[in-house]
């Protein structure tokens, strides 16, 4: 059965490769004991839809 996370351990793994991207996506998820494609696909493909949500919203050149 697949280990549901939160929605902060979510944004932080997302932190988390930001801080250390030369680990790479694949070094990254193993230090967090998460898939690759868990990091890659699920995490941050749901943030990219979030920011591209508010950017709209909010205009531009809103940003976090």
């Amino acid at each position: 059965m697949a280990t549901q996370h939160d929605k902060q351990f979510k944004l932080d793994a997302i932190q988390y490769y930001q801080d250390h991207k030369d680990l790479g996506v694949r070094g990254c998820a193993e230090n967090l004991g998460i898939g690759y494609s868990t990091l890659t696909n699920e995490y941050m493909k749901e943030h990219t839809l979030r920011l591209s949500f508010w950017r709209v919203k909010m205009g531009k050149n809103f940003s976090f």
